[in-house]
């Protein structure tokens, strides 16, 4: 079993690299449109639930 659990997440760790070799940029200067177009949607949803969570009223 814990042999089974090694595995996975080793390979969880392969693809979260992915993830963040891809998607993420390393330097401001590196960021390009689809970067932007990307991300843009996820951080002014963040936003948003802050801004509800914060004036919710009851």
């Amino acid at each position: 079993m814990s042999a089974i659990i090694t595995e996975l997440l080793t390979g969880l760790g392969a693809i979260w690299t992915w993830i963040v070799t891809t998607f993420v940029p390393a330097s401001a200067s590196q960021v390009t449109l689809i970067h932007f177009a990307m991300w843009s949607g996820t951080v002014m949803a963040l936003i948003g639930g802050m801004f509800k969570f914060v004036f919710r009223r009851r």
